[in-house]
């Protein structure tokens, strides 16, 4: 458990780093950086809103269920810290594009495309091929 807990650490402060330039603005506050930082760092291994969330805030989670806080009520204060600006800013930039993530599949698709144009024995396959491929790899736009 120690070394699962030593990774976290690891993760926590490169996650801490990594977002240090959201506080350039001024708008939050120092402390609530941090919770967010853990928190984000607790969503990006695979954990539940609710399980980052009281990983985040142990005391939180403790004081609730003394109080008899039912399960909605807490889930709509889950909900409402995972909805926060300073959290989404975080999970956004953590979160890997899709297109990055599938470039090994894109460049397939374009290989598959590419042996259909050359070999397909119907030439509306090899039209189709070759107009996707013009669709999809054209010159980029200027920006």
């Amino acid at each position: 458990m120690l070394f699962i807990g030593q990774l976290q650490g690891k993760l926590i402060r490169d996650n801490f780093l990594s977002y240090s330039d959201i506080l350039k603005n001024g708008n939050y506050k120092t402390q609530d950086y941090i919770n967010a930082v853990i928190y984000v760092s607790y969503k990006i291994t695979g954990r539940t809103n609710t399980e980052a969330y009281f990983l985040t805030f142990p005391d939180r989670h403790a004081k609730l269920r003394a109080k008899g806080t039912s399960d909605k009520d807490i889930s709509a204060y889950v909900s409402a810290f995972n909805r926060g600006e300073l959290v989404q800013q975080m999970l956004n930039r953590a979160m890997i594009p899709s297109w990055l993530l599938n470039q090994n599949v894109y460049q397939e698709a374009v290989n598959t495309q590419l042996e259909l144009m050359r070999n397909a024995k119907s030439e509306r396959v090899r039209f189709m091929a070759a107009d996707s491929l013009m669709n999809h790899l054209g010159r980029p736009e200027n920006v």
